[in-house]
């Protein structure tokens, strides 16, 4: 990974692609303490998602690792 990152924390499911990358392009702009709060929202003990996760094949998902950028 671009910045040494090897755990998935954070995803979001969309049904359209161009949605996800809507909305990755919002979330981009957020504060990064609004990111940890979101993260610690859906995920507050930080669980790895990464395993397994891309053998099941979710479509157009939104992926952060560790702490977005």
């Amino acid at each position: 990974p671009k910045y040494g990152v090897h755990t998935l924390v954070y995803f979001e499911m969309h049904d359209e692609m161009t949605e996800a990358i809507r909305c990755e392009k919002q979330l981009k702009k957020w504060n990064p303490l609004w990111k940890i709060e979101l993260i610690e929202k859906a995920n507050l003990g930080w669980k790895d998602y990464g395993r397994g996760l891309f053998s099941t094949g979710f479509p157009f998902s939104r992926v952060y690792s560790a702490l977005p950028e």
